[in-house]
Parts: structure tokens; C-alpha cells; sequence
């Protein structure tokens, strides 16, 4: 009975990870392209869209998401999971994967730091 329970517990974790993951294809540019994002919220910024996940900016393209750097001054009301926070000449930012934030009122704008 322990080993089914292991064995269930591991499969449901499996598959909770690989749900989570966004699924890449090689491409022959620089750019990323993703055929799949897995729940990704929705920003609206000077009239482009984009989308963010885990931290990652996409723009999506047909049918697939192309990785992109954050779009500068665009605001977010919650920092991405794994976020850190940094003192930098005596400001405090918040950086997740490149990406820096600043928080203003309840928001938290992008900044090229």
C-alpha cells in the first residue's frame, strides 16, 4: 500500500511540473519561441499585448510565444514567484529573472535599472 501511495505521489507531482513548463522549439534566430505557455496573464502596454509567466515576457505570433525583454514602465500588481529583493544607491528594487521592479502604491513598474 506505501509503494502505490509513493508511486501515486510521485506521478501527480510529475505531472503538476510538467503542466507548469512552457514547451520550447529551436528556431535558426536568437529568439525563443514557445509553442505552449501554461496560464499566462495577460499585459496590455502603449496598445501591444503581451503575456508573462513564471517571470518570462512573451509575445504571441500566430500561434506560438516569442520570449521578449519586459516592457519598460509597463505595471504589474504581483511580482513573479522567486522574485528578490535589492537595494541598489538606496532604492529598493525587485528583481526576478533579469527584470527589475520598483513598487508604486499598490503596483509594481517595470525599470531599466
Amino acid at each position: 500500500m506505501k509503494t502505490l501511495l509513493k508511486t501515486l505521489v510521485l506521478i501527480i507531482s510529475l505531472s503538476v511540473f510538467a503542466t507548469s513548463c512552457a514547451i520550447a522549439k529551436p528556431t535558426t534566430s536568437d529568439k525563443v519561441v514557445v509553442v505552449k505557455v501554461h496560464k499566462p496573464k495577460l499585459v496590455v502596454y502603449k496598445n501591444a499585448t503581451y503575456y508573462r509567466n513564471n517571470g518570462v515576457w512573451y509575445k504571441k505570433r500566430k500561434n506560438k510565444y516569442t520570449v521578449v525583454k519586459a516592457p519598460i514602465g509597463a505595471s504589474i500588481t504581483r511580482l513573479p514567484l522567486g522574485y528578490k529583493k535589492v537595494r541598489i544607491k538606496g532604492t529598493i528594487y525587485y528583481r526576478c529573472k533579469g527584470t527589475f521592479y520598483k513598487k508604486s502604491g499598490r503596483k509594481f513598474i517595470i525599470v531599466n535599472v
